[in-house]
């Protein structure tokens, strides 16, 4: 029968019988295949109604409702209730599977994974979504049999190669990463992502040259996509032809000025040493001007650069919009600190408050005490940003406020110490000049 055949028929039987709970099923599906949730949502609730809460079907119906919705939280709670009250109910365990690796509950994903498994180890989704646990758990040995299940039951999978690529990658199989997703088939670059991965696996395997036949083809395939755009602009960036990698990542931001596209175009453009490096990322907060992440990257840039003014200015908008960002709170901090602002110091104490487990955020303000000799608090605290850290950095802070109070003995160990690695570091000069005063 067609649907609106079928409808009127369930519909009749529903007449006859108002608690048919057949019927009820049938016609919340019906409503579900045409858009329609609410009335699809209605009909599971009577569902349960009149089975007292006990219909596995009606709960899953629910959970996968709320599921498109967006709406998590009810999702697991619908799908929960159906796990509980079925041990051997399939369904609701893959939905579940999924919906906590979306909402990053890898330890739950990870058992609901396995309990689908152990009840049908036929399907290929169930290790699929279990593999993705794995990995996410850091247990890549576990998370590669996952895929590779997944991959033996559904070869035509270009999700599953894809993430099995992804696992033996990680894993540091290279060799391995590029033969399960090189299939020898341009049909498979109709799907992005596996061509994507194709092309990543092609470049840690040492073969730029076939990733850049990929990444072309890939472009040809998906005109408007600027994926392969910026693929091509990080090949190129890769065999140091900066001036194409920022080209094609002008490209790219005119399709689609994402998030990752104009940070990345601003990184090259850093590598290009190209004054405008900051543009990508001013032509994004245009549009999102929200976007705390990224105005943060923007700040530490212009940090970075010596353009304190605009790193200032840059850094009060994160904490406008986020006056709880530790980042943002210590680095202002520490410029208001080397501009002789008197602000400094309370800005470092709330960045302390922050995170005070950070070495970077104990740094600023017991170096800003040791200054204003405030000697006992500042060593106190550099004493307990060095443990946490090698930084030299942090070494020479504490360094120099021993010597300052005195200990010069202890002073002049930590800086041979330091000064014995040849890495350099910003106060590198001021080290060795410091050593030969003690």
């Amino acid at each position: 029968e067609l649907p609106d055949d079928a409808r009127v028929s369930f519909e009749r039987a529903r007449q006859i019988q108002p608690n048919n709970v057949s019927a009820l099923r049938y016609l919340a599906r019906l409503d579900e295949s045409s858009g329609d949730n609410a009335s699809a949502a209605a009909k599971y609730r009577q569902i349960l109604e009149i089975s007292n809460d006990r219909d596995v079907h009606a709960m899953y119906g629910l959970g996968a409702i709320a599921a498109r919705n967006e709406q998590h939280e009810d999702a697991i709670q619908w799908l929960e209730k159906a796990r509980s009250l079925d041990p051997n109910a399939v369904a609701p365990r893959l939905l579940l599977g999924r919906l906590y690796v979306v909402t990053r509950q890898f330890n739950a994903a990870e058992n609901v994974s396995k309990e689908s498994v152990a009840i049908n180890d036929e399907i290929a989704e169930a290790h699929n979504t279990l593999g993705l646990a794995e990995a996410s758990n850091q247990k890549m040995a576990d998370a590669v049999r996952s895929f590779e299940r997944a991959v033996e039951l559904a070869p035509d999978s270009a999700g599953f190669r894809v993430n099995l690529s992804r696992a033996y990658a990680s894993a540091g199989d290279a060799a391995k990463a590029l033969s399960v997703i090189d299939t020898g088939d341009d049909t498979q670059l109709q799907n992005l992502a596996a061509g994507i991965m194709l092309a990543n696996a092609q470049t840690n395997a040492g073969k730029v040259a076939a990733a850049v036949a990929t990444a072309a083809k890939l472009r040809r395939i998906h005109p408007d996509s600027a994926v392969p755009v910026a693929l091509q602009a990080e090949l190129a960036a890769l065999q140091g032809d900066l001036p194409r990698a920022v080209s094609l990542y002008d490209t790219a931001m005119g399709m689609d000025l994402s998030k990752r596209v104009a940070v990345r175009a601003h990184v090259i453009r850093q590598q290009a040493q190209l004054d405008s490096a900051a543009e990508p990322l001013l032509r994004y907060l245009e549009l999102q001007p929200q976007d705390i992440e990224v105005r943060l990257v923007l700040a530490q840039f212009y940090q970075g650069s010596n353009q304190d003014s605009e790193a200032i200015s840059a850094y009060d908008q994160v904490l406008k919009t986020a006056p709880k960002n530790f980042v943002a709170t210590n680095n202002l901090a520490w410029l208001y600190f080397t501009n002789d602002d008197p602000r400094a110091e309370r800005l470092a104490r709330q960045a302390y408050e922050l995170a005070p487990e950070n070495a970077s955020v104990i740094d600023t303000l017991g170096w800003i005490l040791v200054q204003k000799d405030a000697l006992d608090e500042g060593i106190r605290l550099l004493r307990d940003a060095a443990k946490r850290t090698d930084r030299p950095e942090i070494s020479y802070h504490l360094a120099a406020a021993l010597a300052k109070s005195g200990q010069a003995q202890e002073a002049r160990r930590l800086l041979e110490k330091i000064l014995s690695d040849s890495t350099e570091f910003p106060s590198h000069a001021a080290a060795e000049q410091l050593l030969a005063t003690l």
